[in-house]
């Protein structure tokens, strides 16, 4: 249970100062995975990896036209894109020191004309990595290449979820085993046993290529990451032209491992000498020094208030109860699957979580809850405030709780009224106090509903209804003295489950099935979010969500 945060019903925090965001990286780490954090810690001693924002990097351009630069995540810049001849074939920031930046930028301008200028770029992850493109274990003991190596295998993905199937391949590992996969005398199979794996098991070419690469690249990301990943930069799909490298696999692991780039020396055409620049290609991860700045701020104004406020609404009713709300409260880094199954602990939701949710896609409500929670996690967990996130997780855990029974009864057309009521006895089982409960089935019902028109449909006036909305929901589950700001806050509490949920229907989102593994969705709502920018294409954004909105 929670003591240390004002009540539910507080008045709004005061202070001279700007609200402070913290964010979860601030305030925990999971301890699932210190062995994860203990290997990279390893792999920076030995040079491999170095941090981000231990490194002064600079970005040095031409400025024709006077606007504010930030790092754009979808911009095109690999290869000729942009007629620069660029060395890499994925796209990505060259930086360098502030001295290389400022003769680049020069440079830029003296040949296209405009203003030079030079951004310090920097990583909201506190994790964030580059990798050494030189990096070598020539010279290293056994001792210590095994001690590499070991910590290279904390950072494995498996290679399933690395490399997730699309929707229409999704049997294929219920009909396979992996080994099926292999080469001659069980080896990791090479380019030319390709052809006689695909005719052995009756499936087209592209997918056995896609499963062997996976494999493959799995595991020499232990052996030898330095060369995928300058693979990886060069969009190169195969290694030492003998084995298939599948590069969405690399994509998850530098995802997984928190490298955001790589040094290599190149040739610079530009400023026409030697150089050792850092490309960063995780553009979702990194941007200009003030953008940084500006994001948090804005983001702690926002949600700052109400964080707090809400925060202690959790406390449990009873001083005997809480054991699931603690357990929301303290493992902000618990997984989509460590969440869904503490909720099927709670008496007699093991049996609905596990039920059809009574789609055509056939998703159990287990798998459909753990891919939007996943989506959250993508997207949202470490841009908000640390207290928003048990309180949004309890949401996304519940919002389709009614789905199975609604389904059992061919009465879809009212599923909401399901789900409203299964999630108020879910947590009235855990204790939660009535205004709390009342908030929350507050956002998963009505508030869907006006997300649903203003945000999927385009309907402008109900985004106003909505804002309504939220004020009055406040106000009715006891909070005083609710601003505009707090219901601002709260409407976009109510997009991001929104997007959450909407976005488990596309094909950015995977889901994990004990039967099928994993594998990307159908894109049945594609069509309503911007094509996604992220190495590992999971980032999810309505098309109708405002200009310059935080989310």
């Amino acid at each position: 249970m929670r003591h240390n945060q004002v009540a539910l019903s507080a008045a709004p925090h005061e202070s001279v100062d700007e609200p402070q965001l913290v964010s979860r990286q601030e305030r925990s780490r999971s301890i699932d995975d210190r062995g994860k954090y203990q290997a990279i810690k390893y792999l920076e001693e030995v040079g491999l990896f170095t941090p981000l924002n231990s490194l002064e990097l600079y970005h040095g351009r031409s400025n024709a036209n006077g606007d504010d630069w930030k790092v754009s995540p979808g911009f095109r810049n690999d290869g000729d894109t942009t007629s620069h001849d660029n060395v890499n074939k994925v796209s990505a920031l060259a930086t360098d020191t502030a001295e290389n930046a400022q003769s680049f930028a020069d440079e830029r301008s003296r040949l296209e004309g405009g203003q030079p200028e030079v951004h310090r770029i920097i990583s909201e992850d506190a994790d964030a990595n580059i990798i050494d493109g030189s990096f070598s274990q020539v010279g290293r003991s056994a001792e210590e290449k095994e001690q590499i190596k070991q910590a290279l295998t904390k950072l494995r993905v498996p290679f399933m979820v690395g490399a997730p199937l699309d929707f229409e391949h999704r049997d294929i590992l219920t009909r396979f085993h992996p080994q099926d996969f292999l080469g001659a005398g069980g080896r990791l199979p090479k380019l030319s046993d390709l052809p006689e794996i695909t005719e052995r098991l009756g499936i087209d070419y592209m997918t056995v290529r896609h499963i062997t690469g996976a494999m493959f690249t799995q595991k020499l990301m232990t052996v030898d990451p330095v060369q995928i990943v300058n693979g990886y930069l060069k969009k190169q799909d195969t290694y030492q032209d003998t084995y298939p490298i599948n590069q969405t696999y690399v994509a998850s692991w530098l995802r997984n491992a928190h490298v955001v780039g790589g040094r290599e020396r190149v040739r610079s055409a530009t400023i026409m000498r030697d150089i050792e620049p850092v490309f960063l290609f995780d553009l979702a991860k990194v941007d200009t020094e003030e953008e940084v700045a500006h994001r948090r701020q804005a983001t702690a104004r926002e949600f700052g208030d109400i964080a707090i406020r809400l925060a202690d609404g959790l406390e449990t009713e009873v001083a005997t109860g809480g054991s699931f709300v603690d357990y929301l409260s303290n493992n902000l880094y618990a997984t989509p699957e460590q969440l869904v199954d503490k909720a099927k602990e709670v008496p007699g939701y093991r049996r609905i979580y596990e039920a059809d949710a009574g789609n055509w896609e056939e998703f159990t409500l287990e798998e459909h809850t753990e891919t939007v929670l996943r989506n959250f996690d993508n997207n949202y967990a470490d841009k908000l405030p640390a207290d928003l996130l048990p309180i949004i997780r309890l949401a996304l855990l519940t919002h389709d709780l009614g789905k199975p029974e609604s389904a059992r009864r061919g009465d879809k057309r009212n599923q909401h009224i399901y789900n409203v009521r299964e999630a108020d006895q879910f947590m009235w089982k855990v204790d939660i106090k009535e205004n709390m409960r009342q908030l929350i089935t507050g956002i998963i019902g009505e508030g869907q509903h006006l997300t649903t028109r203003g945000f999927i449909r385009g309907d402008l006036g109900a985004r106003t209804e909505l804002l309504s909305f939220c004020h009055n929901l406040l106000t009715d589950s006891g909070v005083d003295n609710v601003t505009e700001n707090d219901a601002k806050a709260l409407a976009d509490v109510c997009l991001i489950i929104q997007t959450c949920d909407s976005a488990a229907y596309t094909d950015m989102a995977i889901t994990t099935s004990k039967k099928h593994g994993a594998y990307r969705n159908w894109p049945t709502f594609n069509d309503s979010f911007y094509p996604p920018v992220s190495i590992t294409k999971q980032d999810a954004r309505l098309k109708y969500e405002e200009a310059g909105s935080l989310l």
